[in-house]
């Protein structure tokens, strides 16, 4: 008697997807046939779970028939739909390296801003450096004088 049954977790493992898959297919195909529950395990008959099998492969095809449909009506989607010949080929290729080539000038043009700012900001902090490393000399000397040596310098 325990033969004739198999329980969900048998068949997910047999047909590698999850137990949930196997359970919602369990309801959409047996619907009223008879289902039995042992604890927390539920136990099909044999002709039931080879019809949720079936179910389970029948929705694992079109699934993926859906999908290989989808990729085919994408890609044919992203090809142009115009007949251009070799010769206009070769000229809207052209235009687009000409607007490539002037877009590279504009970027060179920026970078070299760019890096022609920079020097100059560490060029002004080098400068403050100098002067602060000055300052810092001058207050030493006047930290070393002594007091009374004052109207000396």
């Amino acid at each position: 008697m325990a033969e004739d049954k198999i329980t969900i977790k048998e068949i997910s493992d047999v047909l590698n997807v999850s137990k949930t898959t196997v359970r919602n297919h369990v309801h959409k195909v047996c619907g009223e046939l008879p289902v039995v529950e042992k604890g927390k395990k539920i136990t099909l008959s044999i002709d039931t779970a080879e019809l949720v099998r079936e179910s389970i492969l029948l929705s694992k095809s079109s699934k993926i028939a859906n999908s290989t449909a989808n990729l085919a009506d994408n890609s044919s989607a992203k090809l142009p739909q115009t007949d251009f010949s070799v010769e206009e080929t070769f000229e809207v290729l052209k235009k687009q390296l000409e607007e490539k080539d002037k877009q590279l000038k504009i970027k060179d043009q920026l970078i070299s801003e760019l890096l022609q700012d920079l020097r100059n900001h560490q060029h002004s902090f080098l400068l403050q450096q100098e002067k602060t490393q000055q300052l810092l000399l001058e207050n030493d000397t006047l930290r070393k004088r002594k007091w009374w040596k004052i109207w000396k310098y």
